[in-house]
């Protein structure tokens, strides 16, 4: 991913190790094996001068650490979520914009069970192959199998759904991830918030609807749930060709989306039928024509727009933490300028300070104590938190199992039981991400409470702590005895035996026809086929209420192995640094405070030129601020 053309990240890090001043090295760029990240001159100049003022007064390795997540970041390609209520052409959409018909299984209402993801080719998987994610293993196959693995029912009702796939095609759109939710269940946000998190890079949201019905409350509703995660969200409003007031229609959504907050959201008109066919049109004029009547055009500008956008976040976010860690020096600046007047006030406030400070030092194993007892307490406040989460989640399944009276069909089984996968993984997500917010919280807090502030490197080194799930999977192969879909799916079973007694019985030679005749002929074939039917919808049901029944305790173990496994680590790598912040800032106090005592000392001329040279190296960091703010505005307009 790129932005205007410019020197890299990597010789901007090297220029900034060699000089201060001028412009980039080209020495030691080449032997760097991370891939360069294309910067405009601004940015990369902004990184030269925040390193340069870094190393001549505090510590450049943060800033390295910068660099490395930015360049990971901008190493990896961003993904388009696209989603859509049934029966809205989705699947169609994401084919159209691949140029390639039929990749994503389309057909009328509930059609895939599982998302597809479609990337570019790679040795370990190349063109035309795919990967199906099932339950408890993973299967290569060829692309043009994938309906067999992801249309629910396709396999056969006794063979558990396929919990998504990924394709690999020549050209990807754009260079992206495209990444279609499943059909089935229409609007999920589970599905969709999972495969934003599962991108790399960042994400943009594509939601389609039609010219059939307007923008409905549960969409809405979606985007409130889903659009603060991704880094853009487009609306296509697909099948224009159904309709002459096609313009209306769009227009509708446009304005339903601007009172509902998102104005400014591109909102496009689109024909994937005619865009389908005009991608098979082999007279170039022809086909350019058609692609413009389907607005084709219009669309993948759009999502181009939302890509490029997204190019700059890594760049825009390492911008953001280098002037974090600028804004300290410049706080020191301020006070070595008040101590440089040396006047009484100022002197008695350093004072103050440095008795503070060296109290607090030196009751190191009360404030220990209490760091221990603040953070048990979140321990067992985040305990409860997942005890209640988990209880919530299972009452809220157990209610909407129990609602299907009459059971499962075996198309609403391998549904539901693909929706309560990607329900954990969120639930997890969700738990974790509380978890980081509670621990900043208090993390916070304990610098407040003596006046300083967490370093920008603390925050840095503690953003990895924490990951949620990569895949649905990793749930299932926590405990494979435990946790595998087997559990689920003797009920599937069910259905095909009952359908072959049924069969049986109607086919069933001299014993069958003696049956029959006895039970009333065929209104008995009938009767003993609904029963058997409706027996093994009712086991369907069963089946899945105790799958989730029994994933309580489970996932209760689960989620607290999870977070428990970094808390150890970040309470004890806060503490030390914590300890290391409070040695630095004593030391700073009373070297201001001998400051503050040295120009009382002097005269009014030389207590001048002192406020003068702070000035003068306020001025250069305020300037160094101002660059950076600059490329970052540079950078998102």
């Amino acid at each position: 991913m790129t932005t205007d053309a410019g020197p890299s990240a990597e010789a901007g890090a090297e220029a900034g190790a060699s000089t201060e001043t001028g412009s980039p090295t080209e020495t030691g760029s080449p032997a760097r094996t991370a891939p360069g990240v294309q910067l405009p001159p601004a940015a990369h100049a902004a990184f030269r001068d925040v390193r340069a003022l870094l190393r001549a007064r505090a510590d450049e390795t943060p800033l390295d650490q910068v660099l490395d997540r930015m360049r990971e970041a901008a190493g990896a390609p961003a993904s388009i979520v696209v989603v859509g209520e049934v029966g809205r052409g989705k699947s169609s959409v994401v084919n159209a914009l691949l140029g390639l018909p039929g990749l994503s299984p389309v057909g009328i209402g509930e059609t895939t069970g599982g998302y597809l993801r479609v990337v570019g080719p790679s040795p370990e998987l190349p063109a035309g192959r795919a990967e199906v994610e099932l339950a408890e293993s993973h299967r290569h196959v060829d692309a043009a199998e994938l309906a067999d693995w992801l249309v629910i029912g396709a396999r056969g009702s006794d063979q558990a759904p396929a919990l998504g796939a990924t394709v690999a095609v020549e050209e990807p759109f754009g260079g992206a991830v495209l990444i279609d939710t499943p059909g089935a269940g229409g609007l999920d946000p589970a599905h969709a918030r999972l495969a934003i998190s599962q991108a790399e890079g960042a994400g943009i949201l594509l939601l389609v609807t039609d010219t059939t019905a307007p923008l409905t409350t549960p969409a809405l509703a979606f985007l409130d749930e889903c659009a603060r995660r991704v880094a853009g969200v487009v609306v296509v409003v697909n099948r224009i060709d159904m309709t002459r007031a096609w313009r209306e229609r769009v227009a509708e959504v446009r304005e339903t989306l601007r009172a509902h907050g998102y104005d400014g959201v591109p909102v496009v008109g689109y024909s994937a039928l005619d865009a389908t066919a005009a991608l098979t049109e082999p007279e170039e004029g022809v086909r350019a024509r058609a692609l413009r009547a389907a607005n084709h055009d219009e669309l993948t500008g759009a999502l181009h727009g939302c890509l490029t956008r997204a190019d700059v976040l890594p760049a825009v976010a390492a911008l953001r933490s280098a002037r974090a860690l600028v804004t300290p020096v410049a706080s020191r600046l301020v006070r070595d300028r008040l101590a440089a007047g040396g006047e009484p006030q100022v002197q008695a406030e350093l004072a103050a300070r440095t008795e503070r400070l060296e109290a607090l030092q030196d009751a190191k194993t009360s404030y220990t104590y209490d760091w221990d007892a603040t953070t048990s307490m979140l321990r067992r406040e985040l305990e409860e938190e997942i005890d209640q989460r988990v209880e919530e989640f299972a009452q809220r399944w157990m209610t909407r199992l129990a609602d299907h009276r009459w059971g499962l069909s075996t198309t609403r089984s391998a549904t539901l039981s693909v929706d309560v996968l990607a329900d954990l993984a969120v639930l997890e997500q969700d738990v974790l991400e509380h978890f980081s917010r509670r621990f900043g919280e208090t993390i916070t807090a304990l610098y407040a409470s003596v006046g300083l502030e967490p370093g920008p490197e603390l925050f840095l080194g503690l953003q990895s702590a924490q990951r949620p799930s990569s895949t649905s999977a990793s749930l299932l192969a926590d405990q494979p005895g435990d946790l595998g879909m087997h559990t689920v799916m003797p009920a599937f079973m069910g259905y095909t035996l009952g359908m072959r007694i049924a069969g049986g019985l109607g086919i069933g030679g001299a014993t069958g026809g003696a049956a029959l005749s006895m039970m009333g002929g065929v209104g008995a074939v009938a009767m003993i086929g609904a029963g058997l039917h409706l027996q093994s919808m009712q086991r369907r049901k069963t089946a899945l209420m105790t799958f989730v029944r029994e994933r309580r305790g489970t996932l209760t173990r689960r989620l607290t192995r999870a977070y428990q496994a970094g808390f150890d680590t970040v309470r004890s790598t806060v503490r030390k640094d914590f300890d290391r912040r409070l040695a630095q800032e004593l030391r700073t106090v009373r070297e201001q405070h001998a400051a503050a005592k040295r120009a009382a000392a002097t005269d009014a001329e030389q207590r001048a030129d002192a406020i003068r040279q702070v000035d003068h190296d306020l001025a250069a960091v305020e300037g160094v601020l101002q660059r950076v703010d600059g490329a970052i505005t540079a950078l998102l307009t």
